[in-house]
């Protein structure tokens, strides 16, 4: 299984490690574009996770006392996949 992460870099957060943020409804959500709806894709399992991650998608991230966020493909690093 991957894991997942991302660094907060700067701001009040600075050090925080995010994880991919997961929705009530058990999905995590990728898009190409900041926050935008219009070409968001639900995604269910971290393996799909990583393979939409490798397509150049963003994915929304989130931590302790960080909201949700979404963070390029470039920002989040992979382990173990």
């Amino acid at each position: 299984m991957a894991r997942i992460t991302a660094q907060v870099l700067r701001g009040q957060n600075a050090g925080v490690e995010l994880t991919p943020h997961r929705y009530p409804n058990g999905a995590f959500r990728v898009s190409l574009a900041s926050n935008k709806a219009a070409d968001a894709v639900d995604v269910f399992s971290e393996d799909e996770l990583v393979e939409w991650l490798r397509k150049g998608y963003g994915v929304r991230m989130s931590g302790k006392g960080v909201a949700p966020s979404i963070y390029t493909s470039k920002s989040v690093r992979i382990q173990g996949a």
